[in-house]
């Protein structure tokens, strides 16, 4: 009984270490994945699509991700980023 107490203290810790990033990695997708989803309905101009998303998280500020890879090149090149 003692032993399975003492691997079962030591087995804790590790399983904490390895679930805190998990659980960390996947709100950071899922938010992302929400994030994207708001950008598509917004560019189909789905009103009813674009409240659902921002009832289940979706950041109202979220940017095109491949358009702020852009942007340090179209302001060197046009003199405006957008």
């Amino acid at each position: 009984m003692r032993r399975r107490y003492a691997t079962l203290l030591t087995l804790l810790p590790l399983v904490g270490l390895v679930a805190v990033p998990v659980v960390l990695t996947w709100r950071e997708v899922r938010q992302e994945q929400l994030n994207h989803a708001l950008i598509a309905v917004v560019i189909r101009n789905d009103l009813s699509s674009v409240y659902s998303l921002l009832k289940q998280g979706a950041d109202a500020n979220a940017r095109n991700a491949s358009r702020l890879l852009w942007g340090p090149y179209l302001i060197f090149g046009t003199g405006s980023c957008f």
